[in-house]
């Protein structure tokens, strides 16, 4: 899915035309792409669908996110963070901050002790609904 960081308007991969650039912040390539909505003048970047509700209620409420990731099933560490331009006054348990982000305390799965697929997938949506409530309880940033 794709997110407006200016409107906060949620678009699917066909309603934008993404260009690949290289980020100053991380070492990664994205995508981006200009917003679509009559009057916005916002960029529109990719964010994983499961982390994506979190994102617009952080950004809804002033904590602007730079960049983040849900977790996926096939990696060998749950990898779900979030950076952060400014910094909450809390962050949700089982996290930790650094860095300007919040990260998954998370451990590595080798393949004796690595749970089952149904497990994981279950595991990566808890991470995620209790990353939801905690922004859902966040006040809204004083400017």
């Amino acid at each position: 899915m794709y997110l407006c960081k200016e409107c906060l308007k949620v678009f699917d991969q066909y309603d934008i035309n993404p260009s690949y650039i290289n980020s100053d912040d991380v070492e990664v390539i994205y995508e981006e792409a200009d917003c679509s909505s009559i009057s916005c003048t916002g960029r529109v970047v990719k964010v994983d669908e499961m982390i994506l509700p979190t994102i617009i209620e952080l950004n809804k409420k002033g904590w602007i996110t730079k960049f983040c990731c849900s977790g996926h099933l096939y990696n060998t560490y749950i990898d779900t963070y979030i950076y952060f331009k400014n910094t909450p006054p809390t962050i949700p348990d089982n996290f930790d901050f650094r860095d300007d982000a919040i990260y998954y305390k998370s451990k590595k799965f080798n393949s004796s002790s690595r749970p089952n697929n149904l497990k994981r997938l279950n595991q990566l949506f808890d991470i995620n609904r209790e990353l939801y409530k905690w922004a859902i309880g966040l006040p809204i940033k004083e400017n």
